[in-house]
């Protein structure tokens, strides 16, 4: 089944290209709750850097438009709409704990799940499409 590609208001490259950057900030944004934490007990520095919630505020909120934007290019067909539930729901984990105050103990998991999520999606979508 091919697809028309002029029913897009993007190419199938540029959508690629933006799938895959989502899904690489996911995993940046994975590496960072999971990875910086340990080197920080061997660099303090890296540690300040670890512990800023302002850090994790603006990564959610980078994730939250380009996220957006990929699967918004090419929602023309139902197929493309599948997806969007599992990244919108990754993105609302991110946002959840980088925003509200009341989940703190959970951040780290709420973050890594939400990461996940849309990482997920956007593979999904990559492989879905070529």
């Amino acid at each position: 089944m091919s697809e028309n590609p002029a029913a897009y208001p993007c190419s199938g490259h540029s959508s690629r290209l933006i799938d895959l950057g989502a899904a690489g900030l996911s995993g940046l944004c994975i590496m960072h709750c999971l990875a910086l934490p340990i080197l920080a007990g061997f660099l303090p520095l890296v540690g300040t850097i670890s512990d800023n919630h302002l850090i994790h505020q603006m990564m959610a909120l980078t994730a939250v438009p380009l996220s957006l934007f990929a699967v918004l290019l090419r929602q023309k067909t139902g197929r493309e709409r599948a997806f969007f539930p599992l990244i919108l729901a990754g993105l609302g984990f991110l946002l959840l704990g980088a925003f509200i105050e009341a989940v703190e103990d959970y951040e780290r998991l709420l973050t890594v799940t939400g990461a996940v999520l849309i990482a997920t999606g956007h593979i999904m979508r990559l492989r879905r499409h070529g």
